[in-house]
C-alpha cells in the first residue's frame, strides 16, 4: 500500500505540470501587456488535467486509511 501511495502522490505531481506551465505562458502573456483570451481547447485541456489531479488526491487519503489499518502489508 505504501508504493501505491507513492506512486499517487508522483502521478498528482507530474499531471500538476502542463496545467502550471500553461498558468505561467498565460502570465507571461499578461505581464506583456497582452490581453489574450486564451482558446477554449487549452482552457479545456487546463480543466481536465486539474479535474484528474483531483481525482488522484482524492485516493491519497484512502491509501493512508489503508495502509494503516495493514492492509496490503506483507505479514
Amino acid at each position: 500500500m505504501f508504493y501505491i501511495k507513492v506512486a499517487l502522490f508522483l502521478a498528482v505531481g507530474l499531471v500538476s505540470i502542463p496545467p502550471t506551465l500553461q498558468f505561467i505562458r498565460w502570465q507571461r502573456a499578461l505581464k506583456t501587456g497582452d490581453r489574450p483570451i486564451p482558446p477554449s481547447s487549452d482552457i479545456g485541456s487546463a480543466r481536465r488535467y486539474i479535474a484528474l489531479e483531483l481525482a488522484l488526491l482524492a485516493f491519497i487519503p484512502l491509501a493512508a486509511v489503508l495502509m494503516a489499518r495493514g492492509i496490503g502489508s506483507q505479514h
